[in-house]
């Protein structure tokens, strides 16, 4: 019977270190998911020049970052509200990333291909810088929490037994 209990502990204690490391982990994709998609529109206002209504149709991406394209995909009139809304409901980015982006779909669309080709490099550039810092921190903070979480779940399991 001690043995089942200690068992449970680890178990628990181990998910709650894995669901910190999978919060760095989702912060990464979405970072990723940015990119490609700013690949993506580059291409396709450089050379295709679709609409931006069909690119962002595109079912490529991860849920995180396709939430924030469903709101930015809503009328104009409302783009800004909806963004706030996507912020206030998210936990990925901070206030200061969640600025730029911001300003980055309000501008879409409103500018000349140049300018909007400038622009997705500038935001593209950025958003680079913030994925080395993810990846610092998913290597660091991450998978230490992970491993913390292993080690004391053992603790508690040889405590138990």
């Amino acid at each position: 019977m001690t043995a089942l209990i200690g068992f449970v502990l680890f178990g628990c204690i181990t998910f709650i270190g894995m669901n910190i490391y999978n919060s760095y982990k989702t912060r990464k994709i979405f970072y990723d998911d940015f990119i490609l998609f700013l690949q993506n529109l580059d291409a396709e206002i450089g050379f295709f020049q679709n609409k931006l209504n069909q690119i962002f149709d595109a079912k490529i991406y991860h849920k995180d970052f396709q939430n924030l394209i469903i709101s930015a995909q809503k009328s104009i009139y409302s783009l800004e509200n909806n963004l706030n809304d996507w912020f206030k409901n998210q936990s990925i980015i901070n206030d200061e990333q969640f600025f730029h982006i911001k300003e980055f779909f309000l501008k879409l669309g409103r500018l000349d291909v140049t300018t909007q080709k400038k622009e997705i490099e500038n935001l593209k550039n950025y958003l680079e810088e913030c994925i080395l810092i993810v990846k610092d921190e998913l290597n660091k903070k991450g998978k230490l929490s992970f491993n913390l979480s292993i080690m004391l779940g053992l603790a508690v399991f040889i405590l138990v037994l």
